[in-house]
């Protein structure tokens, strides 16, 4: 969900290519939570940060999006 509260569940399209880089930055940029992976479907500990707007950038081979993402207790 988003808003946030204790971890956020990424699902990705199913045709992957090698590992997939998720990186957490806080508006200042910097980096929070980097987490490296081969499935799908990733889960990340959010329980640890305080309330705000990050920003999750997601790589996998030549493509790249970032999403925001809203903590919220």
């Amino acid at each position: 969900p988003n808003p946030a509260n204790t971890s956020v569940t990424i699902s990705l399209k199913s045709n992957l290519s090698g590992n997939t880089n998720y990186t957490l930055y806080d508006l200042r940029g910097r980096v929070i939570v980097e987490k490296e992976d081969t499935t799908s479907m990733v889960r990340l500990n959010t329980e640890n940060l305080v309330e705000g707007v990050y920003l999750l950038s997601i790589k996998n081979g030549n493509d790249k999006t970032t999403k925001k993402i809203i903590i919220k207790r």
